[in-house]
């Protein structure tokens, strides 16, 4: 397409690049950055009558077909949706046209080709050879000269890449400065500003440097490419700024701003910024970087403590979260809150299982089930037992020679569930219910969570295998002394039967969690509840669970316990056991009990049951094992399960009240496992672990007593496990080692922001201090430009009499209250107040009085001076006291209120000085009035009145009385009713 209309269209596209001829220099060096080049020469020569201008970069090159797709086409790029690269709308290369060349020649080579061709003055292409001898890209251009002279027009080529290039970056290399020459002399520049203060920053992908001048400037690069100039900050904010710098107002030294931001989005112009997240990020790091350079230099002017520098970080950090991001700040204190209730909060404890001790206090073995069996020295070598497959009842069992033994892994805490009592005989208490034959068990194969399980066994063709509710026995799994039992069978019981050979032998069986939790059917939910008519309760124990049975289903579980620890403790003594034995036929298993007032784990469980059905509650009593730490020994054990959202077990043998369930469907704890005792079985780990012994003691546990206001009593576990403690100890540990790499990473954050920054100060205390009152002047003059500059507000700069200094916004917020007073030491008044504790201004110090008088709202106390009232013993013309006190009589009379009119010794031309001293804390029978009207007896109005008294009293009182509520702004809002209510005042008196 190159040619003459290929010329019309690229000229008419380029004019939106403004009327300097220069502008093509940035293009061609721009290109040349985007094409990744180290660096970058450009010459300038007059050969004869031509002024020749080459540009040359190394680059990677363009091939022809690139040049054809993209450089010789209209807002055709490559580069489009590059971040990196600076430009992208395909135009800005024929901005040469600006230039007026009448020759143009383009080469480039890469390194599978070189190339090169030439265009004319109506852009007539035609192929020539490439002189270039490396890769990268040259671009001559020549025309008639134009310029005076070769200097003239190294100068102009030098002066444009100044201003537009001097800062550019590499490519893929933010961090250092893209080399260009002109002729051979470097150009680049750090971004650096003529400013006795400046600050030199970079802040992520941004970097600048922001100083002080007289006037307020900005200048925006974009990756090293200047788009944008303007006044304050807040006009690079396409939604308007908030407040316009009012050059007219403006006063000391304002903020000027050098800056450059890698990603901004430019327009096709380049002479405007897309105001999206790029920008604001912009914005942000200048006003923090001008926040740094007003806090490092206050800070080395006015030092304050180290905790005077924290207060005031906090101080700025909270406002500025609760002006611009408080929801920032509600979610990092909910956050904070969460973090410490979870932390401070008790958790549940692993305890271990343990007996109670008696009411009496008497010590019980560390194991009840093992009392049942004797030491193991006196046992002789015997077969492994058989686990029974019936249960008979709850009795109190005698001491039997039963070990048996198993084995699990992972290690962990389980409840190994062999048989179920889920029907309550009236004399035997709960026992096995009827149930059909036993039926092959369903196919199930463990997907994860897997437990192994192994013991010894006497086996007599029918193996009973222990597990946990909600889990099932793998088929195929088991096996007897390594043959593998293809039949399984579920027994009348719930139980899981194997059905193998017989002999003594090692049984080995994998469990795993059902692929879905249980569910109570409507008949089953019945079946758990039953409960014969003729239970035979006590009076007060059936009133208990008449009151218990509205309750919610926590307090229920926690009722159950109570009531069955308050009649039973655990007992397994031969005189218990004779007297279950030596019960009559057909007596009531629960009065049996209860007037044995102790039992086993099945006669204190099963009253547990009961009472949880009689309110309620589904429940059974399971018999079975507990296993510990991958192992479970000693006799069978019996606990009681109940339904709420899934089985729970609860042991109040042992006071442990625990959870047990499948990793699918944790159950949740009811409000008597805290008092009680934690958790017992975690979720299962998948890893595989060798099977440890169980330990050998137990810790004890007491159940506290109850009031008879019906608090709660509870059953509190006081053993600690070893686990737990350490968990415990390790609690505040790792809060304070949270807290502790919290402050290592701010300071880390701090250290490395310092880093980024180069602060320039002046090197002479005086001039630096002068600086800072000038801050102070433009700050006052325009505060909407230093709204970001926090510590101008927050530090104490302002000098106080008697020492210490305060901050520009106290004294901005005293002055909007009145209560803003400035002075000078050794005034009467002045003095007066200091000594009374009021923060003065020091208007004595030259450097700061400006400052000080610059603040809105400010009270010179020196100008109350000449209006002090004048002492009683001295002289004044005759008559002028009595006249003033008549004047002020009338005033009271008229409705002025306590205003008296005091002579004073003013030479100013007026003749009344308001002055209102109530927002100054003064002695309480000092010279000055709170609150009075100075009239100056020197005024000629003043000694006229006087005069006019000798002879008309009353209207020299009237005329003095409304000359001085005319010119009093103390009665503004009631002049005009004043003065009516003073003339008929004067009227009565007339008249009289």
């Amino acid at each position: 397409m190159l040619g003459r209309d290929f010329k019309r269209w690229a000229a008419h596209g380029v004019r939106n690049y403004g009327s300097d001829r220069w502008h093509f220099l940035r293009e061609l060096v721009q290109n040349a950055r985007d094409a990744g080049a180290a660096a970058i020469q450009v010459r300038a020569a007059r050969q004869g009558e031509r002024e020749v201008i080459a540009c040359e970069d190394d680059g990677t090159g363009m091939s022809l077909d690139h040049a054809r797709c993209y450089l010789f086409r209209l807002y055709a790029s490559s580069k489009n949706g590059g971040e990196r690269y600076a430009g992208e709308f395909g135009i800005g290369f024929w901005t040469v046209l600006h230039f007026g060349f009448e020759r143009l020649r383009l080469e480039s080579r890469t390194p599978r080709e070189a190339w090169a061709v030439e265009l004319d003055r109506e852009l007539a292409a035609k192929a020539v050879p490439c002189a270039l001898a490396h890769r990268g890209t040259r671009i001559t251009l020549a025309r008639p000269a134009a310029c005076v002279g070769e200097q003239e027009l190294r100068a102009s080529v030098r002066a444009a890449l100044t201003r537009y290039c001097r800062c550019l970056h590499p490519l893929d290399r933010p961090d250092r400065l893209l080399p260009v020459a002109v002729d051979g002399v470097p150009l680049e520049q750090e971004l650096r500003l003529d400013s006795p203060l400046q600050l030199r920053f970079r802040d992520g992908p941004v970097e600048g440097a922001v100083g002080l001048a007289p006037r307020p400037r900005v200048d925006l690069y974009a990756r090293g490419l200047p788009v944008w100039s303007g006044l304050t900050i807040d006009e690079l904010s396409h939604s308007g700024a908030p407040g316009r710098y009012r050059v007219e107002l403006a006063r000391g030294l304002a903020p000027v701003f050098l800056l450059n931001g890698r990603g901004l989005r430019v327009d096709a112009t380049r002479t405007a910024v897309i105001d999206d997240g790029r920008l604001a990020r912009v914005r942000r790091a200048a006003r923090r970087a001008l926040e740094r350079l007003v806090r490092r230099h206050v800070q080395q002017q006015f030092p304050r403590s180290w905790s005077g520098r924290l207060l005031d970080r906090g101080r700025d950090a909270l406002a500025s979260l609760a002006r611009r991001r408080w929801w920032y700040l509600a979610a990092g204190a909910a956050t904070l809150a969460a973090i410490l209730v979870w932390l401070l909060l008790p958790r549940p404890r692993l305890a271990e299982p343990a007996p109670p001790a008696s009411p009496a206090g008497r010590e019980l073995t560390a194991d009840p089930v093992d009392r049942r069996r004797p030491p193991a020295s006196a046992r002789a070598p015997a077969a492994p037992p058989a686990l029974p497959t019936r249960y008979l009842g709850a009795q109190v069992d005698a001491p039997v020679d039963a070990d048996f033994e198993l084995r699990y892994r992972p290690p962990q805490a389980l409840w190994l569930r062999a048989l179920v009592a889920e029907r309550y005989d009236r004399e035997r208490g709960f026992v096995a219910a009827d149930r059909p034959p036993p039926r092959d068990a369903p196919g199930f194969v463990c997907r994860r969570a897997c437990v192994d399980v192994a013991f010894r066994t006497s086996a007599a063709g029918s193996v009973l295998l222990p597990l946990p509710e909600g889990y099932e026995v793998e088929r195929g799994s088991v096996r007897f002394d390594g043959a593998p039992i293809a039949r399984l069978q579920i027994g009348a019981a719930h139980e899981r039967l194997a059905l193998g050979p017989s002999g003594v032998g090692t049984v080995e069986y994998r469990i795993g969690p059902r692929p879905r939790p249980p569910r109570l059917g409507e008949a089953e939910r019945r079946s758990l509840l039953e409960l014969p008519a003729d239970l035979g309760w006590p009076a007060e124990l059936e009133a208990e669970v008449r009151r218990g049975r509205p309750l919610g289903v926590g307090e229920r579980i926690e009722l159950a316990a109570r009531l069955t620890v308050g009649r039973l403790t655990f007992d397994s003594s031969e005189s218990t056991a004779a007297r279950f034995r030596g019960a009559a036929p057909g007596s009531c298993w629960l009065q049996t009990a209860l007037a044995a007032a102790g039992g086993d784990c099945d006669v204190i469980n099963g009253l547990n049951t009961l009472l949880l059905r009689a309110l309620g509650v589904p429940a059974r009593l399971a018999v079975g094992l507990v296993g510990r730490d991958g192992a479970a020994s000693g006799a069978l054990h019996a606990w009681t399960e109940y339904f709420d959202r899934g089985w729970r077990q609860v042991d109040l043998s042992r006071r442990v009240v625990a959870v047990s369930g499948p990793p699918e469907r944790p159950a949740i704890a009811p409000p008597i496992m805290s008092p009680m005792a934690p958790p017992m079985a975690p979720p299962i780990a998948p890893s595989i672990a060798r099977p440890t012994s169980p330990p050998t003691a137990d810790t004890r546990a007491t159940p506290e007593s109850t009031s008879s206001s019906g608090q709660r009593e509870t059953v509190v576990d006081k053993g600690r496990g070893r686990a737990a403690a350490s968990k415990r100890r390790a609690r505040p540990a790792a809060l304070v080692a949270g807290v502790a790499v919290a402050a290592l990473g701010l300071w880390l954050a701090i250290r490395r922001l310092r880093r980024n920054d180069r602060f320039d100060r002046h090197a002479d205390d005086g001039a630096a201090q002068q600086i800072l009152v000038e801050m102070l002047l433009n700050a006052l003059a325009q505060p909407d430009a230093w709204r970001s500059a926090r510590p101008i507000w927050s530090h104490p700069l302002l000098p106080l009499i008697g020492g210490g200094r305060m901050a520009v916004g106290r004294a901005l917020r005293l002055a909007r209250r009145h209560r803003l007073f400035a002075g000078r030491a050794g005034s009467p008044l002045t003095d007066l107040a200091v000594a009374a504790g009021n923060p003065i201004l020091d208007l004595g110090q030259p450097l700061f009085a400006p400052a000080i008088s610059s603040v809105c709202g400010v009270v010179d106390l020196g100008r109350f001076e000449p209006l002090r009232p004048l002492d009683p013993v001295r002289a004044v013309a005759p008559g002028s006291r009595e006249l003033l006190a008549e004047v002020s009589a009338l005033l009271r009379q008229s409705g002025a209120g306590e205003v008296a009119l005091l002579p004073c010794d003013s030479s100013q031309a007026r003749t009344f000085f308001d002055v209102d001293l109530r927002q100054l804390r003064l002695p309480g029978h000092g010279a000055w009035p709170r609150r009075y009207i100075a009239v100056a007896c020197q005024s000629p109005y003043f000694l006229a009145c006087v005069e006019q008294r000798a002879t008309r009293p009353t209207l020299a009182r009237f005329r003095l009385a409304h000359a001085a509520l005319r010119s009093s702004l103390f009665f503004v809002e009631r002049q005009e009713q004043l003065l009516r209510r003073a003339a008929l005042q004067t009227l009565r008196e007339a008249s009289a």
